[in-house]
């Protein structure tokens, strides 16, 4: 039998409202093979319906978070302007892990796929490079100007204002990519098409085995 065709898996991080899923769902248009996409919100549904996940995000206090029975809660600054975080217990850590196996998963049964998540805790990144250890995974930085993130988000309005904002100094954090992408001021398809000729381009993605060196 001949050995199965290594599938492509392409990485999208960056801060709330920077536009991933946009990219996302352009980039699948894009590509053929048609990718898999595969989202963090798609998972979070999976944890129970405890403390602030059960609430609208404007009833949302550090005081009614159930923590840690709850798997999120939303932490708020004292002083305005401050960052407000996210912070996950065990049972959500799980989760992201899962995620990241899926994904390779799903390219081992014999898909591309499209990864979007954030990647909030310095930690998880152990947990994609063990995850993505034997796949083809390029890794791209989705960025976005502070100003223009505070815009989305309260366009949006289903989430704080100021989370992208405080996202924005952690996603990135680590520093290494294969591709880096400013939504700033281009569409979802300028910048699918961008990364989908960057795909073409890549002979072989390094920025995973970089940081898996890298890590003590």
């Amino acid at each position: 039998m001949a050995p199965a065709e290594r599938r492509r898996i392409v990485i999208l991080n960056g801060a709330s409202s920077a536009g991933k899923s946009s990219i996302g769902r352009a980039l699948q248009e894009m590509l053929e093979p048609t990718p898999l996409l595969l989202q963090m919100d798609f998972f979070t549904p999976m944890l129970p319906i405890r403390g602030h996940i059960a609430m609208p995000h404007d009833q949302r206090t550090n005081e009614n978070s159930d923590w840690p029975h709850a798997p999120l809660r939303w932490i708020f600054p004292e002083r305005e302007g401050d960052p407000i975080r996210i912070e996950a217990n065990a049972l959500a850590h799980q989760l992201i892990r899962g995620m990241f196996g899926s994904a390779a998963a799903l390219a081992d049964a014999g898909s591309d796929v499209i990864l979007d998540f954030v990647l909030m805790e310095d930690h998880w990144i152990d947990g994609l490079i063990e995850a993505m250890a034997d796949h083809d995974a390029t890794f791209i930085a989705i960025d976005c100007a502070l100003d223009e993130l505070d815009r989305r988000e309260r366009a949006r309005g289903d989430r704080p204002i100021g989370l992208a904002r405080a996202q924005a100094a952690l996603v990135h954090r680590h520093g290494i990519y294969d591709l880096r992408i400013d939504s700033t001021n281009t569409s979802a398809q300028e910048n699918a098409t961008t990364i989908a000729a960057a795909l073409e381009a890549v002979a072989e993605p390094r920025a995973l085995a970089q940081l898996r060196a890298a890590r003590p």
